[in-house]
């Protein structure tokens, strides 16, 4: 019994020393736009798009959340393992047509990440993007693909990448066929997002096509994001919180917790309708920030 806890503590370990992401170093010297120049800790990652705004923030700023629980770890790790096993699985698969892992950064609109895999499709001389997402069972339930992951990978679709040769234009290679010595290729010319059950094994794939308006809405959505964290560093303004919208299915029927869970601060045995996902997976509810968070009554109010 001891040897198997034991195993347990060590796994949790593992995963953890993964997941566990500390919030970005903000010093005197990379508060934002205090250096006087552009740097890295001014972009906003992709994953961004279809945030919460108060939390993209919070995290922008280096703002220290809740930690995650042990469950939550190794949730989170086996998803990447995943996501880790399809990346390497598409390379083997696919060789000298797809790079993983990457990168792209647009210094107008301050966005910076890098994507899961990209793929040059050898008949066409074109550039495609292919996103992974592992995923509950049960968000099969739901309408697939999430706007957030939309944008995502219309990003990609928007913007240019670097070369995965040259991997960026600060690592050029001498005469570079495929970018011309540019640094960087694309944008991308299509975009397919895979969401894989990682409980049944089930993969559904979309395709994802940029038009005029989800180009607008991408780069509408950083320059909104980069005011809002300008107004934040200036005055400590928070985002408005997410409007009060719960879930609802495929038909549109809403959808209930049969077993409340003290995490999400129900009552056991009290069905409630569920909330927005970006609430129920917040690193700051409770912490008064957080969009989920009860808003305190007045003294008047509470009489």
């Amino acid at each position: 019994m001891t040897e198997e806890k034991s195993l347990k503590r060590i796994l949790i370990e593992v995963a953890r020393e993964r997941e566990d992401k500390p919030p970005y170093p903000r010093g005197d010297k990379h508060k934002h736009l205090a250096c006087g120049e552009l740097c890295i800790f001014d972009y906003f990652n992709p994953s961004a798009m279809g945030q919460c705004e108060r939390r993209v923030i919070l995290s922008h700023f280096g703002v220290e959340g809740k930690g995650l629980t042990d469950d939550d770890v190794m949730f989170f790790w086996l998803g990447d393992i995943i996501h880790d096993a399809v990346q390497m699985g598409i390379a083997k698969k696919l060789p000298d047509q797809v790079w993983n892992e990457v990168g792209m950064r647009d210094d107008t609109y301050r966005v910076s990440g890098r994507l899961d895999t990209l793929r040059l499709v050898l008949a066409d001389g074109v550039f495609g993007v292919y996103e992974y997402k592992t995923v509950r069972t049960e968000a099969f339930n739901f309408k697939l693909p999430k706007p957030d992951a939309i944008l995502q990978v219309i990003l990609y679709q928007v913007f240019k990448i670097d070369c995965p040769e040259c991997r960026g234009y600060e690592s050029m290679v001498p005469q570079c066929v495929m970018c011309q010595n540019i640094g960087m290729v694309g944008p991308a010319e299509w975009g397919k997002i895979a969401y894989i059950d990682r409980q049944e094994g089930r993969i559904e794939v979309y395709d994802i096509t940029v038009t005029d308006e989800l180009r607008a809405a991408v780069k509408q959505k950083l320059m909104r994001l980069q005011v809002l964290a300008e107004e934040y560093d200036r005055n400590g303004t928070l985002p408005d919180k997410l409007p009060k919208e719960h879930i609802t299915d495929k038909k549109g029927e809403p959808q209930f917790y049969q077993k409340s869970s003290a995490k999400f601060g129900f009552k056991k045995g009290d069905p409630k309708l569920k909330d927005d996902w970006r609430v129920r997976n917040c690193p700051y509810l409770g912490s008064g920030r957080c969009c989920g968070d009860k808003e305190k009554q007045s003294q008047s109010e509470a009489v």
